[in-house]
Parts: structure tokens; sequence; C-alpha cells
């Protein structure tokens, strides 16, 4: 089960990052295929922080196997470094928590209007995961990183999320699907993104197999809280 688990917070942690909607008694804003890259970030402040929470489900022929809480922690830690190739980027850090048991990266973003990276160290080579990219209008699609190893498309700019931290309406939904070509196992994952927020809903699904047995493995959070 923490195996199954294991995988499952690191396909959802992969793409932790950004926001493009407005909140619900926020002012009219324009529309979203205007909207630059850069405002598609948390607010960069020191100690920032977005939390999710939710669950990782897992069931083989339909029949559910095993269910944990899964919790999400996102934080600026201020100020900003250089990359090797020489961009201004923003530190941060990542904690994802099943099973009481966390799990703690650091990356660094690139805000600009074009694109919102996120680089996971400050390296030469470093692995750059693209977490979204101007224009923001349904059918915009990317590659996820410089390995081009999967693609996002933007498939909603309009859609409204409920979550415990409150109601955000035009929502941008993203989605990643892929299929591992050596096993058939297919992975897609759809994020709702808040203007200024960041994500406010991740749902993930995958499936996998372990000592022959077909295992889907569910994952769903929602914006628990935020202290901007």
């Amino acid at each position: 089960m923490k195996r199954i688990v294991s995988l499952s917070v690191v396909f959802i942690s992969a793409a932790l990052f950004i926001s493009a909607c407005s909140k619900d008694d926020s002012p009219v804003t324009p529309p979203a295929s205007q909207s630059k890259a850069s405002e598609y970030w948390p607010p960069t402040g020191a100690n920032n922080t977005l939390t999710l929470e939710g669950s990782v489900k897992v069931t083989s022929s339909g029949v559910v196997v095993g269910e944990t809480p899964l919790v999400t922690v996102m934080k600026s830690l201020g100020g900003t470094a250089t990359t090797a190739d020489g961009k201004q980027v923003i530190p941060y850090r990542s904690i994802e928590i099943s099973d009481n048991e966390p799990d703690t990266s650091y990356f660094w973003a690139y805000l600009s209007d074009a694109v919102v990276l996120n680089y996971h160290s400050l390296g030469t080579g470093a692995d750059i995961d693209i977490m979204i990219k101007a224009p923001i209008a349904v059918g915009t699609t990317w590659s996820s990183n410089n390995s081009n190893d999967g693609r996002y498309t933007i498939m909603a700019v309009n859609e409204t999320v409920s979550t415990p931290a409150g109601t955000f309406s035009n929502c941008v939904r993203m989605r990643s699907s892929s299929t591992d070509p050596a096993t058939g196992a297919s992975s897609e994952l759809q994020i709702w993104v808040a203007k200024g927020v960041g994500p406010v809903k991740m749902s993930g699904l995958s499936d996998t197999s372990i000592g022959g047995v077909t295992m889907r493995v569910e994952t769903s959070v929602l914006l628990k809280s935020k202290n901007f």
C-alpha cells in the first residue's frame, strides 16, 4: 500500500504550481486569454503558504483495497536566487504528507509574461518543469518539462471550484495524460488554478501493476487554507 501511495504522491506533487482564476468576491478581471503567465503564481512573499488536503484511494477489480489521507503544502521561502543559466528565481518548499510520513522537496520558480518555470536545482543541467505558458486560452498546449516526456493542455478557462478555503470562479483547468510505452500503464492529472492564489484543486488517476495485479490509484485534493 505504501508503495502505491508513494507513486501517486510523486505523480501529483510534480505539478504543484500556479494560478489562473478569480475568487467570487474579487473585482472583475480581464478574459483569461489576455492574462500573462507571471500572474499564474501565488504571491511570492516569505512564508506565504498553500495547504491542500484530500486522499489517495487504491482499487483493484473495482474493490477499494486502501485509502489514506494526503496533505500537500507549498511555501514561499522569500528572497531570490540565480540559476546557472542566469535566471532570477524564487525558492519554494513543497511538503507531501501521506500515512504521516512527510516528503520534503525544494524548487525555484521563474516568472515571466510568457511562461512560468520550476527549476529543481540551480546548477547546470537542472530539470525544469514548464508550469504554464501563454496564451492562457483553451487549446494551448506545451511540453511538461525539458525532457519532453509529457504535455499539458488548457481545457477550460471559466470553471467554478468550491473548496474549504472558498469558492473560486473562472478557474483555468489543465490536463496532462500519458501512457508508459513499456507497460501500457496510463495516468492522467487535472489541475484547477486560481489567479493570485495557486492550485485550488488537483485530481490524478493512474493505473499500475504490482505483482501481476492491476491497481487503480485515484488522488484528489482541494485547497484547505492559505495565509495571504
